[in-house]
């Protein structure tokens, strides 16, 4: 979380020149992640944030060091419904999960997390 959070703020803030801020956000409300993760499920907590605040035009840039985490799949799926770019960054191939993006980009050794 703490990556895509850095990630964001790269985007809204100035990173390495001056320009125009692009518009972004980390899901990471933590009450927002605890209602959803409460009442429907921890693979909910990414798509939920994406059906109320996705909009045509937006894109959706999700990490997964696994490639395997059910609730980006489900976030991607999300997204692709309501027509989002996808972006990934994975730590390994998944082939379910790179057919629901636009942009799927993978470490090549797949070993570790970084």
């Amino acid at each position: 979380m703490c990556d895509a959070m850095h990630f964001a703020e790269e985007l809204t803030g100035r990173y390495r020149q001056d320009r125009a801020t692009l518009a972004a956000a980390a899901i990471s409300d933590p009450g927002h992640i605890s209602c959803v993760g409460n009442d429907l499920g921890y693979e909910y907590v990414f798509s939920r944030y994406i059906e109320a605040h996705g909009r045509e035009g937006d894109c959706l840039l999700a990490l997964s060091t696994s490639g395997t985490s059910k609730n980006v799949l489900v976030a991607a799926s999300a997204a692709k419904s309501l027509s989002l770019k996808v972006i990934i960054l994975s730590g390994r191939r998944n082939p379910e999960l790179e057919a629901l993006s636009d942009v799927y980009i993978c470490t090549p050794a797949g070993s570790f997390a970084d």
